[in-house]
């Protein structure tokens, strides 16, 4: 009987230690990337962003970064009516993507804007970083798509593409929680 008892304990002593591991593992997998600093402003008809994401790659990333394996970011922006229905369009729902390349030869960092194709170099890895996060005047709505009288919702999250990684890794990264990095989605409200 004593010992049926000691078992159970220690049963649960090793459910809570799971339990508290699981939470710090989703906890510290939310925390990745944080959108910080995001406003909007409207300019000649059209509202502009500023937004700065801070990206905290796991150790395993940027091993990978070293050795050659690209890193891409993607950037997703959402205007929605507020209180839309489930079932209402997006009034715009776009991506930027940014990809992070280390380059051996130089030992310099390249930052490529993958849409326009716009690449600038780095001889730090935290300054490419810093400015993959930082996004400037990205025009991201038409006043003339809103609607006056009315509240809308502009939202933005970013997230480490896993479909941009090599196919060879791409298993790997799917299971890993080392790879599923992402922000929460970070939104506020403007008016036309």
């Amino acid at each position: 009987m004593k010992f049926n008892r000691q078992k159970k304990s220690l049963n649960s002593q090793w459910l809570i230690m799971l339990l508290a591991v699981l939470l710090c593992s989703l906890a510290s997998q939310a925390m990745a990337f944080v959108v910080k600093d995001a406003s909007s402003r409207l300019q000649e008809g059209i509202f502009l962003v500023d937004v700065n994401i801070e990206y905290d790659f796991t150790e395993v990333t940027l091993e990978a970064l070293d050795n050659g394996v690209p890193l891409t970011v993607d950037i997703h922006f959402q205007v929605r009516r507020d209180g839309a229905w489930i079932w209402e369009s997006d009034i715009v729902d776009f991506h930027l993507r940014r990809q992070l390349r280390y380059l051996p030869l130089s030992s310099t960092y390249e930052v490529t804007d993958v849409d326009n194709k716009d690449i600038k170099l780095y001889f730090s890895r935290l300054a490419a970083i810093n400015a993959m996060g930082t996004v400037t005047r990205q025009q991201v709505v038409r006043e003339d798509q809103l609607e006056k009288d009315e509240t809308y919702l502009m939202e933005i999250r970013s997230r480490l593409d896993i479909e941009a990684l090599p196919v060879p890794l791409r298993p790997t990264a799917y299971m890993s929680s080392d790879w599923k990095l992402s922000s929460e989605w970070s939104l506020w409200r403007i008016r036309p």
